[in-house]
């Protein structure tokens, strides 16, 4: 996080591995100019992740603290079109 050159350039290393596992990705550059923006674009891919059911899913035994405190969803599979 930050404007700082190497926080800068992490983000276009983590963007330019994003769109070489997802070669059908097509974001501009300037998704990794802000720590904001590249988070966005993470958080859209693993809602589509989810929504393919594609992400760990909370146990039984967590489903009560998963509802009342909310659930991260950990991507099981890169999300396709």
């Amino acid at each position: 996080k930050g404007d700082k050159p190497p926080c800068c350039a992490v983000r276009r290393d983590i963007l330019a591995g994003l769109r070489a596992r997802l070669p059908w990705l097509e974001v501009p550059d300037s998704y990794a100019a802000t720590d904001d923006s590249l988070d966005a674009l993470v958080a859209a891919l693993t809602c589509r992740v989810a929504t393919q059911g594609n992400t760990v899913r909370p146990q039984h035994e967590q489903l009560d603290a998963a509802r009342r405190e909310g659930w991260i969803h950990i991507p099981t599979t890169l999300p396709h079109l």
